[in-house]
């Protein structure tokens, strides 16, 4: 993937990492979808366009994070913020990708980091 294309990447809803900060391209992939009505709803559309997403190998972009391209932690506390950010960093770890805080991208399974 040529560093000039669009990425997909993760956010916080409402959270200013959400925001085009600086190091986001125009075209990076912010997925807002639709209101499906309920959170399983919400989850089982979320889900599918990240696999999409998975499915594709490119790297996937975490926003939420700290300048030193740690991750905040998302999602953790029951009925707190971020469970979908959670969810969606678990969903990734499950498929073998690994997060950089250099890059601060997920990366697919290569056969040093199975």
């Amino acid at each position: 993937m040529a560093n000039s294309e669009p990425v997909p990447v993760l956010y916080r809803r409402g959270d200013k990492t959400a925001v085009r900060p600086d190091g986001w391209k125009e075209g990076d992939r912010f997925l807002f979808l639709p209101n499906k009505g309920s959170p399983r709803a919400n989850w089982n559309q979320n889900d599918g366009r990240l696999r999409e997403e998975i499915r594709k190998g490119f790297p996937i972009f975490d926003s939420y994070r700290r300048r030193d391209g740690s991750q905040i932690p998302a999602g953790q506390i029951p009925k707190s913020g971020g469970r979908f950010l959670g969810a969606e960093r678990n969903r990734l770890e499950e498929k073998g990708w690994r997060y950089s805080p250099s890059t601060g991208a997920y990366h697919p399974p290569t056969s040093t980091n199975k």
